[in-house]
């Protein structure tokens, strides 16, 4: 009987571990890994991919929101400088217009404006009146009260009866009050200037004045000034350039 070889057997018997196996079919081994890590590659890719649009889109929307800053200031700055610059057109007009009526008044177009602004009353309403009650203060009672628009100088009365609260150290004092009267007594329920010119009473019905051709007279001097100014024109810029303004 033939002998058996232990070698043999031992050779047949003996099972690699997996560091052997390694070694001896590295192709093989790595195949296996490389279905095994693809998931996990694919996730990888995939997570960088999306932070990579992520980042891409953030910096968009950053960029976007900065163009869009940068214009609304651009845009503000440039509406900041029309509404000075319409404000300046405009008490340079209102100035001209008094000036060339009256030459020794001391009326300040700019008082008159501002006045005007915080009333919401367009300023060709009190270039009229001014003129047609008083010069602008240098006719009449309103050389001693300076109240440029006769406020409290009822037709007839004498100064010594005229109230205290309608005489002013100079001319540009009276303009507030009588604007305020205005907009209080006069302008409410949706009444405009130009209303006041086909019928100047306030809300109570009663008239400005007695004199039956005011509102005529009135009339005259709005249509020469905005036959002999920009007036019209350069407040309607005016108060477009405080509505974008919010002022």
């Amino acid at each position: 009987m033939e002998e058996t070889n232990p070698s043999r057997l031992d050779g047949l018997n003996s099972v690699p571990d997996a560091e052997q196996l390694i070694q001896q079919n590295p192709i093989i081994i790595s195949r296996e890994n490389q279905k095994k890590f693809s998931w996990k590659r694919f996730l990888i890719n995939t997570l960088l991919s999306i932070v990579s649009v992520v980042a891409l889109g953030m910096g968009i929307i950053l960029y976007l929101a900065f163009k869009k800053d940068v214009y609304n200031h651009n845009y503000k700055a440039e509406i900041e400088l029309n509404h000075w610059k319409y404000k300046s057109a405009v008490v340079d007009a209102m100035q001209g217009f008094m000036d060339s009526k009256v030459k020794t008044h001391n009326i300040s177009a700019l008082v008159m404006l501002n006045a005007c602004d915080e009333y919401n009353i367009d300023p060709r309403l009190p270039l009229c009146q001014g003129l047609l009650e008083s010069h602008y203060g240098t006719t009449g009672l309103a050389r001693h009260t300076n109240s440029v628009f006769n406020m409290g100088a009822y037709d007839g009365r004498p100064l010594d009866q005229i109230s205290g609260r309608w005489k002013y150290a100079h001319p540009n004092q009276s303009i507030d009050p009588y604007l305020k009267k205005l907009r209080k007594t006069y302008l409410g329920h949706s009444k405009t200037e130009e209303d006041l010119l086909k019928n100047f009473v306030n809300l109570s019905n009663k008239r400005y004045a007695t004199y039956e051709k005011y509102e005529q007279d009135l009339l005259l001097i709005w249509n020469e000034i905005n036959a002999t100014t920009d007036l019209d024109s350069l407040i309607r810029n005016y108060q477009y350039s405080k509505v974008e303004l919010g002022r």
